[in-house]
């Protein structure tokens, strides 16, 4: 599983990333881990000049984090209290070898 913070911000026709990076904690006692998304909400991009009309709303993403899927076990992430932050995940599955 891969877990891929974001943030809704305003962009335009450059190449936008969010800063931060996921923290692995323990929970005392119990063995289990959880994530935390630390980030101070910047973004960075490339700085080509752009039309006016290219502003959209869009989900700026940031690293990602690769995690073994437990059916048995929640996936607990922690991210910053703002609005504008999200958590989207993606599900890998093995294919055909070839």
């Amino acid at each position: 599983m891969e877990i891929i913070p974001g943030v809704t911000t305003e962009v335009d026709c450059n190449k936008h990333g969010l800063g931060g990076r996921f923290v692995e904690k323990d929970v005392e006692g119990w063995g289990y881990s959880y994530l935390i998304f630390e980030s101070d909400g910047s973004v960075r991009s490339t700085r080509m000049a752009c039309p006016d009309d290219t502003r959209r709303t869009e989900v700026v993403t940031g690293a990602t984090q690769l995690l073994n899927y437990n059916s048995r076990l929640p996936i607990v992430v922690f991210i910053p209290k703002k609005d504008n932050f999200s958590v989207q995940y993606r599900i890998w599955e093995a294919g055909e070898v070839k």
